[in-house]
């Protein structure tokens, strides 16, 4: 679901205010084709105002993402580390699937965790979090203008 065009602007322009910036018609605009594509006017909200009441400085556009959704990085290592309790607990398929599933993207296996050396466990890790922080979340997975919706996988 897009975002609301009139909460962006009243939001947009807190922001505008907050940072003693002068609203210029361009910014505006790449700043809501970059929020619109990638989060819910909810989503927007609880960003703007999360960076009105944080931010020290003027926010670039991906800090909204970041706002929403959580640091990707910060995400990808707590990934990693409920991937590698579960190994350790005996139970790997108790990990989240969407940790799961970037094993499996990342073209890793849970028995090549177990077996990994400590070097290679490092290299594992570094893939996995890459693969991690490429793949958008779910509410961030909408078509951007000019794509098309895949309906199969690769033949």
């Amino acid at each position: 679901m897009p975002v609301d065009r009139r909460v962006f602007t009243a939001e947009f322009t807190l922001l505008l205010e907050r940072f003693g910036r002068e609203p210029h018609a361009l910014l505006i605009q790449r700043y809501f084709e970059y929020v619109d594509a990638r989060l819910t006017t909810e989503e927007f909200t609880a960003a703007a105002r999360k960076l009105f009441e944080e931010a020290r400085f003027w926010p670039a556009p991906v800090e909204f993402l970041h706002a929403a959704k959580g640091d990707p990085k910060q995400l990808a290592g707590e990934a990693w580390q409920a991937l590698i309790k579960a190994l350790k607990a005996g139970r790997p398929h108790d990990a989240p699937p969407e940790a799961i599933a970037v094993l499996k993207r990342s073209g890793a296996t849970f028995r090549d965790l177990e077996e990994a050396s400590e070097h290679r466990l490092a290299q594992l890790e570094r893939a996995f979090k890459a693969e991690h922080e490429a793949t958008p979340a779910p509410a961030q997975q909408r078509l951007l203008p000019g794509e098309t919706l895949a309906l199969e996988g690769p033949s």
